[in-house]
């Protein structure tokens, strides 16, 4: 295994030690959990990066293989970032018809993901000595529309709490709009706006600023109580 598959998974296990230990500080709160959800989401798209990036890239399915179940890892971050943003800080609770709203387009492009790993990626062209993708393009918007529009609504969530907020929520709220915001804005870049031009080398990166956002919800929920 690469040093830089080794990090990664020390990422993926750093991020679920801490859903875990937030949790386990009072396991009654439900905000807890949509934390410990969002921790597990992105310990899964970071295993499937370690995946992507094993030394197995024998042919052209294997690589298209590898780039599906990628982007099914990443596909439950921004529902659980969702659903954790709303209940911040204060645990405030959905309606059912709202979660029903936002449930149903998560699982339709989950199942779509599932039945066809052409869905994003259709195929996969050598180009020299390089592998270059071909995306379809209606399975590729609707997961960048899914997924910047879940992530931004989310982020709504947590700038209006912040602005109706005073004292020490407002200080959290504002810490973990700073983490997710730097992770946000590197993520959409290396892993949806340059990949899409065929450039990878920066893919890679991507779940080292999750970390910025997970040690700062982590560390706003460990002074909660």
């Amino acid at each position: 295994m690469s040093p830089l598959n080794i990090i990664l998974l020390i990422i993926a296990i750093l991020n679920l030690l801490l859903g875990v230990y937030v949790v386990l500080r009072n396991y009654r709160s439900r905000l807890r959990w949509s934390f410990f959800a969002l921790t597990v989401a992105v310990f899964l798209w970071c295993l499937a990066q370690v995946y992507q990036y094993s030394n197995t890239w024998a042919d052209s399915e294997m690589i298209l293989t590898k780039m599906a179940w990628t982007y099914l890892g990443a596909v439950f971050i921004p529902i659980t970032f969702l659903f954790f943003a709303y209940r911040f800080p204060l645990d405030t609770s959905m309606k059912n018809w709202q979660v029903q709203i936002l449930i149903w387009p998560f699982f339709v492009l989950l199942v779509a993901m599932l039945l066809n790993k052409h869905f994003i990626i259709q195929e996969v062209v050598s180009v020299g000595k390089n592998k270059e993708f071909i995306y379809n393009i209606f399975g590729y918007l609707a997961y960048v529309f899914y997924f910047l529009f879940y992530m931004g609504l989310g982020f709504s969530f947590l700038i209006k709490r912040y602005s109706s907020l005073s004292g020490i929520l407002r200080y959290q709220t504002g810490i973990i709009l700073f983490g997710i915001g730097i992770d946000f804005i590197f993520g959409v870049l290396c892993s949806l706006v340059l990949t899409f031009g065929n450039v990878f080398d920066f893919d890679i990166f991507w779940p080292y600023f999750s970390l910025f956002m997970v040690f700062g919800i982590a560390y706003m929920m460990y002074r909660a109580r």
